[in-house]
């Protein structure tokens, strides 16, 4: 009885065994890599034309040699004579491997004595022989034995093949065999705990063996530093599985490719850090998300800035359109994986083929990887996944995919509409694809909860599709444990926590106090500094005016003493949360911001510069310089913000061919304002302008040459907005009117303009040929009809982003003139500059810059005649005679029209200039320039840019005189430096900005002695300043209070000021009271503080000096 009840137990056993067998050999009729493992061993051989016939069926004798190959037998071996079976003769070609297999117990023929070797052997037959050569035979036969027995192990073993399960006394093909023996060779371990691979042969070349361990030795000694390297070690991994395939001895075969694989993980890891990072793939997921696949993962921090991508999508109604830039509302990295969500006013256009997404670089790559026609096709409807309870009175419906309304949403109803809900409330999350809702009462713990959402609801996805109607339940069970945080990250001046779970009454919260380092009002903030970047009410960055020291501090978290619960943080279950302390840990950033240069996409004007990090100054045009050769190239406008780190910088003209941009003077934002270290980056500029017939200043496009207005009108002059090609210029044969092919064509040094002269004088059109620019791009609308114009005289430069200030200064004795045409015979004599109404001069030198095709004239005025800083009221003319202004009497350009400069004001383009820097005491440092600025650029409190190096800085704000900063402080001595970082905007009254310096005091304030001239009667005053002292403004102070005393009017001269007066029996007469001069024997003391005027420390009175 009890062995009936075991033997059914078996077979049902065997039954699920079998019809869960099929898994083992999955893609059973994928036999490649079986048969491959099976031949290497010699353990099944092919056909002589190289198949393997894998359909066939298998004879009983081929699975006897199969079984004797893989149980250690060796051919011809001399003991094996006699198989034992009359019908397998000694002659028989698998004699000596039957008579082996059944020696071992491998196989043991049919009742009636015979082996019927050419008989097709069936699955279970196969199988049998293969659990025999494992070792457990002994052990089946024991036991239930065959067949069932066999099944049963078969199916333990993992041989039970799907074949096998269906057909069991089927013939068994070639390619099920080789499947079976593989299986059992290289992944079964055998009755005596080793596999069969270890045991197959015995005998090995030594020289194969040899040559296989130093290709392994070469492939693990292989360096893996660079992508080169890394691919030249999998060249010798395929080196050495080669050399492995020939080694004879399994055992040793097995150890090298243990070898081999184990050191695959190194390679693979090491490509992984030395391939560049590359975009694989973006595709839209829904109306709103669009994910990007890269070929590894990437860093998690860049790639979730959303300033790293620029999406454009396409517009609803015309192709190729693309709307206004928008960036990802969000961006979330799992791996190789990001997902981009768009913000609140964006969605992608469903069967757009055109939308356009650009990854910046700061993801890791090697430069912008631009994707184009990223298309959705969304035919999806949305659904509701789930509902469920996040508050006593909150539900969160999650939905397939992001979802919204226009409006308030409709046809959502709680238990058929008998609990109220807020719909007009509704919130919706695009990353997390919910819905929350809140309910008018509290919810019951415990009471089930159906959400339905009725047909007609106009809650859709971002394609137009609405939700699928549908009913959830839920049950009420509120979370009963209060929300805990914990640091997530920091820098200098924020710590970053985040909460367990969703919190309330945080933001703006006045009762919650932070502090950090000490336990007091220091460096204390409130929830008003407290801010929640990604809206998801867990994570939180609290922002501290005053930073975190280097190493460990303590983050001192608080409520406000008295603070009710009902304004304590606390979950939307009402649990409060209890504020702990947290330990800050804070590196000093002392590492300066790097930057990278690319030229934007499809621009030839704008250059993109991303830094590595938030940086200052980053605005400032006067921290760039980009030139091309030595040609200094301008911008329009100062560089501009585009995203995250990435500031734009145009150039005032369309650029082509090699460019260099240097930076310099930007800094972070740490504490330390660690400064870039000044760079220059190459920026390739390909041409994309085609070029076109302009006017004189390569403005205007037009169709017009112009001619000399007297004479035979024979010279002709063509401009062109840009360098054109020179051969093309001098080709005569280009240049046709009425019929005459011009007589010569002499370009322009700058290839922006072309003299052409005609045989025959005349005013008629003329036909232009076709013109490359040095790009080789042909001008627009060849052949061009030229109509003429009478050239004029020449004159200054018209205003363009080339040449934005015709006239100006660039020191205080030189003046720039910018004209709209070449000249040549320019003499000092045609050029007059005055300042203040005062008489005209000559200019004392000049020189003349021809290279930009228009000549610039550098007038340097006598340093007698030198204007101040500011440039107020300098004026410059041309003239004929010095009297008048008129047209020069020796420049003309080459149609012999003069210069005729009207008198025009010059523009002040100086830079302030420090002056000096004096250290007036341990607490104030004074900074003068050499012009006053304009006070509106100097903030009233703060540190208006400044730093120092030597003390601690407390502000820096404009003195009394506007030409003055004052540094206040402590620490200071006469050797602080003084740093001004550039990007505040400080400037002169002319708008000229402040650039970055660095100077040292070195200066200290000065004392004044005063002393009775011993040979005149009269009161000297000197000093001892390191600096040119402006006496006149003292001598004008000191009279100003003494108008009253008769001789007391001062003199200026050699560093000295004189104060006469009259001396009656030792008293000056008319002295007031407020004055006392004393007259001694040695001389008169004058006590200068009753003169009311300030006092350089360490003097009995001092001078505010200006």
């Amino acid at each position: 009885m009890h062995k009936s009840r075991k033997i059914i137990a078996l077979m049902t056993a065997l039954i699920f065994l079998l019809s869960v067998a099929a898994p083992a050999f999955a893609n059973t009729a994928n036999y490649s890599d079986a048969i491959k493992r099976v031949t290497e061993v010699k353990a099944m051989v092919g056909f002589t034309d190289g198949s393997f016939r894998e359909n066939d069926t298998f004879t009983r004798a081929q699975a006897a040699t199969v079984m004797a190959r893989i149980s250690g037998y060796e051919p011809n071996q001399a003991a094996l004579t006699k198989s034992g079976f009359p019908d397998v003769a000694n002659t028989h070609w698998a004699s000596d491997a039957v008579a082996y297999a059944f020696k071992q117990g491998i196989i043991k023929g049919h009742p009636d004595g015979t082996f019927r070797p050419d008989g097709q052997v069936t699955y279970r037959e196969m199988v049998t022989m293969l659990i025999r050569v494992l070792g457990y035979g002994p052990d089946v036969e024991a036991g239930l034995g065959w067949p069932l027995g066999y099944d049963v192990k078969g199916a333990e073993l993992g041989l039970i093949s799907a074949h096998y399960a269906a057909h069991p006394n089927a013939p068994a093909i070639r390619g099920e065999v080789a499947l079976a023996t593989s299986k059992a060779i290289y992944d079964i371990v055998g009755a005596n705990g080793t596999k069969i691979i270890f045991s197959v042969y015995k005998k090995q070349d030594p020289a194969t063996l040899d040559a296989a361990k130093k290709a392994v030795a070469a492939y693990e000694a292989a360096p893996l530093t660079t992508l080169a390297q890394v691919t030249a070690a999998e060249a010798l991994a395929k080196t050495a599985t080669d050399a492995i395939a020939k080694v004879i001895d399994a055992a040793e075969r097995i150890v090298l490719t243990e070898r081999v694989v184990s050191h695959n993980t190194k390679v693979i890891v090491a490509k992984a850090a030395v391939t560049p990072l590359a975009v694989q793939s973006v595709s839209a997921v829904n109306g709103k998300q669009i994910k990007i696949e890269f070929n590894k993962a990437v860093n998690v921090t860049e790639a979730q800035k959303v300033s790293n991508y620029d999406v454009f999508l396409q517009g609803a109604l015309t192709v190729d359109e693309f709307t206004t830039t928008v960036n990802g509302a969000s961006a979330k990295a799992t791996g190789k994986t990001v997902i981009l969500t768009l913000d609140n006013g964006a969605s992608i256009v469903n069967h757009s083929t055109t939308n356009k997404v650009v990854v910046n670089k700061a993801v890791g790559l090697a430069a912008d990887a631009t994707v184009t026609n990223v298309s959705l096709v969304d035919i999806t409807v949305p659904t509701l996944v789930s509902a469920n309870a996040t508050g006593s009175n909150q539900i969160t419906l999650q939905f397939s995919e992001p979802v919204t309304s226009a409006i308030a949403p409709i046809n959502i109803t709680l238990n058929d509409g008998t609990v109220a809900l807020n719909l007009a409330g509704a919130t919706y999350s695009v990353t997390d694809y919910t819905m929350t809702v809140s309910t008018y009462t509290n919810l019951v713990k415990g009471t089930q909860y159906s959400v339905k959402i009725a047909s007609g609801t106009n809650v859709v996805d971002y394609v137009g599709y609405g939700v699928v109607p549908t009913t959830t339940s839920f049950t009420y069970s509120p979370v009963a444990v209060a929300p805990t945080y914990t640091l997530k990250s920091s820098t200098e001046t924020t710590a970053t926590i985040e909460f367990s779970h969703t919190v309330t009454a945080l933001l703006t919260n006045a009762s919650v106090q932070v502090t950090h380092t000490y336990n007091n009002l220091t460096n204390q903030v409130t929830g008003t500094a407290i801010t929640n970047p990604s809206g998801d009410n867990k994570t939180f960055v609290i922002t501290f005016a005053n930073p975190f020291p280097p190493g460990a501090a303590t983050m001192f978290m608080k409520y406000a003493t008295g603070t009710v619960d009902a304004n304590k943080i606390q979950d939307n279950y009402g649990n409060i949360v209890a504020l702990v302390n947290l330990t800050v840990n804070t590196v000093a950033d002392v590492t300066p911001p790097t930057a990278t240069v690319a030229l934007a996409a499809n621009s030839n004007r704008v250059i993109e510069i991303t830094f590595s990090e938030p940086v200052t100054g980053a605005t400032n045009a006067a921290n760039y310089s980009l030139k091309k050769g030595t040609t200094v190239v301008g911008f329009t406008d100062p560089p501009v913000l585009v995203s995250g780190n990435k500031y734009a910088l145009t150039a005032s003209d369309a650029m082509s061919g090699d460019h260099v941009l240097e930076i310099k003077e930007i800094r972070d934002v740490s504490i330390a304002q660690n400064k870039i270290v000044t760079a220059t980056y190459s920026v390739s500029v390909p041409d994309l302008i085609a070029p076109f017939v302009t006017t004189e200043n390569n403005t205007t496009a037009g169709t017009t040459y112009f001619i000399q207005d007297s004479g035979t009108n024979k010279n002709v002059r063509i401009y062109f907005s840009e360098a054109m090609n020179q051969t093309d210029l001098a080709d005569r044969t280009k240049y046709i009117r009425a019929g005459e092919i011009a007589t010569t064509a002499t370009p322009a040094a700058d290839g922006k303009s072309v003299n052409v002269v005609f045989a025959t004088g005349g005013t008629g059109n003329i036909v232009m040929g076709a013109m490359r620019d040095l790009a080789g791009t042909v001008i627009s609308g060849f052949a061009a009809t030229l109509t003429n114009a009478t050239a004029s005289n020449v004159v200054l430069h018209g205003v363009t982003t080339a040449v934005p200030t015709p006239v100006m200064t660039q020191s205080t004795t030189t003046v720039r003139i910018a004209l709209n045409d070449l000249v040549s015979g320019v003499t000092i004599s045609d050029f007059q500059v005055r300042k203040d109404a005062s008489n005209w001069v000559y200019p004392a030198t000049f020189s003349i810059d021809n290279s930009s095709g228009k000549s610039v004239i550098t007038l340097v005025i006598p340093t007698a005649d030198a204007f101040g800083m500011d440039a107020a009221n300098v004026s410059v003319r041309t003239t004929t005679n010095g009297l008048v202004a008129e047209p020069a009497a020796n420049g003309k350009n080459a149609f012999a029209r003069p210069i005729h400069v009207v008198e025009t004001v010059v523009v002040d383009k100086m830079a302030p200039v420090v002056d000096r820097v004096v250290f007036v005491s341990p607490t104030q440092i004074q900074v003068f320039f050499k012009e006053n600025l304009n006070a509106n650029t100097i903030a009233l409190a703060g540190n208006n840019g400044f730093t120092v190096n030597g003390g601690t800085l407390t502000s820096a704000v404009k003195g009394v005189a506007n030409n003055v900063i004052v540094l206040t402080g402590s620490g200071f001595s006469a050797s602080t430096t003084v740093h001004y970082n550039g990007s505040t905007g400080m400037a002169d009254v002319n708008g000229n900005l402040l650039a970055a310096f660095d100077r040292t005091t070195a200066l200290t304030a000065a004392t004044l002695a005063i002393a009775k001239n011993a040979g005149a009667d009269r009161f000297d005053i000197t000093s001892n300043f390191q600096y040119a002292l402006n006496l006149t403004a003292i001598q004008t102070a000191i009279d100003a209070v003494h108008a009253d005393i008769s001789g007391t009017t001062g003199a200026v001269a050699n560093n000295q000021i004189t104060f006469t007066a009259t001396v009656v029996n030792g008293a000056v007469a008319g002295a007031v009271a407020a004055t006392t001069i004393t007259e001694t024997g040695t001389g008169a003391v004058i006590n200068i503080a009753t003169f009311n005027i300030a006092a350089p420390v360490g003097a009995p009175a001092a001078v505010e000096i200006n």
